[in-house]
């Protein structure tokens, strides 16, 4: 389960990279921020929580980044985010209940990333 849900996170937050225009730079860490954020948001966390999560694993990777720069991140993927979000929770749904594949979980969300 955790290897297809990876798989989705990883596509979805590429979208949701493309959505916020801050694909600049899809490296590792950055699609792994993106992950977080989208993660937290599904989780209705507060955006000074997905940023304390996130910078926190950030660190353990090595890779810093303000905490301001990670809440205006977070603020503007929940503002400009909701499909991938929404795509995000049902293909969670779909790989937890349904035990659906990555790539058919994938398929199943295409209109919403």
């Amino acid at each position: 389960m955790d290897d297809a849900f990876d798989y989705v996170l990883d596509e979805v937050a590429k979208s949701a990279l493309r959505t916020i225009d801050w694909a600049e730079d899809e490296d590792g860490n950055t699609l792994f921020l993106m992950g977080q954020i989208l993660v937290g948001l599904c989780g209705n966390e507060s955006d000074d929580l997905i940023a304390a999560k996130s910078l926190g694993y950030l660190m353990m990777r090595g890779f810093v980044i303000p905490e301001e720069k990670v809440k205006e991140i977070a603020a503007l993927t929940r503002e400009k985010c909701q499909m991938q979000i929404l795509g995000l929770r049902l293909a969670y749904n779909s790989i937890n209940e349904f035990g659906a594949t990555g790539e058919e979980a994938l398929a199943s969300i295409q209109q919403f990333i």
